[in-house]
């Protein structure tokens, strides 16, 4: 549980930062929900491959620091860093809730996640027992997470890019299973893979996002925020000015 620590560290100092930036953003961005739509995408591919990441490498740091009757471990990683993933699509597909002046269902959104984790332990640690436990508290957060989407949507609307986020959590899912088959390997052979993994992962996200016109947008957007870049789009256009 301790190396599922990285992961839930981030989440929670993004979900600290993230109330009262999304309250500032609704103040004063001339188009929040497409602000909103992009970030949360932004915020999946990142976590996405933080946690990927956190599949891939820790089970093999446990492996170099641990004696070997601690080796079984490994296999609980990649399924204890789907907690604080989780817990973060919940905070982030809840944007708009915060617009709403009712927070009555607050309380009946989080009594629904515990409804889902007692009910999915009973079930789950017979067959996978850590690892069950482990996959009922990400069910529950799933849950949780739908919810508090539904009524986000009645309050606020943000249409989400769910084609992109599907396919980069897709993506980093297949990813991590492969780590895992991978981890029963040789080290000659694990190292290679889990270094493909790791490069492969970001080189996907781009060719996903930049498919999206959406995206490509908004990143150019950002880019023309950076000083030099400015500076050189700026001179571009003059000196084709210059030749037309």
């Amino acid at each position: 549980s301790k190396f599922a620590v990285p992961v839930s560290f981030v989440v929670g100092a993004v979900q600290k930062a993230w109330l009262p930036f999304k309250l500032e953003i609704h103040a004063k961005d001339e188009d929040p929900a497409a602000f909103f739509r992009s970030a949360v995408t932004y915020y999946t591919a990142g976590i996405a491959y933080l946690a990927l990441g956190g599949a891939v490498w820790f089970p093999e740091v446990l492996r170099w620091v641990t004696p070997n009757e601690f080796a079984a471990a490994a296999a609980l990683i990649p399924v204890l860093v789907l907690i604080p993933v989780g817990r973060g699509m919940y905070f982030m597909l809840g944007t708009g809730f915060e617009v709403g002046r009712d927070t009555k269902p607050a309380p009946l959104i989080s009594f629904a996640g515990v409804v889902v984790v007692v009910s999915l332990t009973f079930l789950f640690v017979p067959w996978w027992g850590a690892a069950g436990a482990a996959l009922a508290t990400v069910a529950a957060w799933i849950v949780m997470a739908y919810i508090v989407y539904r009524i986000a949507q009645a309050r606020y609307p943000i249409r989400y890019d769910w084609a992109s986020m599907a396919a980069v959590g897709g993506a980093a899912f297949v990813l991590a299973v492969g780590a895992v088959f991978a981890g029963r390997a040789p080290m000659v052979v694990r190292l290679p893979v889990n270094i493909l993994i790791t490069l492969a992962f970001p080189v996907g996200v781009w060719w996903v996002l930049v498919r999206s016109s959406t995206e490509r947008e908004r990143m150019r957007r950002l880019l023309r925020h950076i000083p030099v870049l400015k500076r050189f789009m700026r001179s571009s256009r003059l000196a084709g000015e210059k030749q037309t």
